[in-house]
């Protein structure tokens, strides 16, 4: 599995993993009929540092890492991964 930063090229792929995630409005507080443009301006935002990963040379989830908090010398990131299901992972 190739893990990288989101390019232009990936973009239609992101919005086929996000628009459905935003439609179903239980995990982003966004316009649930929101466009395809606007919600890769959301995701692919330039204060956002998002990225993919790829399996087989396809895309199978895109996500934002987000810190959280930081400790003492260590650092916790919530991942917000999407792909036809949902999952959030804690990082420490």
């Amino acid at each position: 599995m190739e893990i990288r930063r989101t390019r232009p090229s990936d973009a239609s792929t992101i919005a086929w993993i996000v628009r459905p995630i935003f439609r179903e409005g239980s995990t982003y507080t966004i316009d649930p009929d929101i466009s395809e443009a606007d919600a890769l301006a959301y995701w692919l935002s330039p204060k956002n540092e998002t990225f993919v990963a790829k399996d087989k040379g396809a895309i199978k989830l895109t996500w934002i890492p987000k810190q959280t908090r930081l400790m003492t010398s260590q650092r916790r990131f919530s991942i917000e991964i999407l792909a036809g299901s949902r999952c959030q992972i804690s990082l420490q």
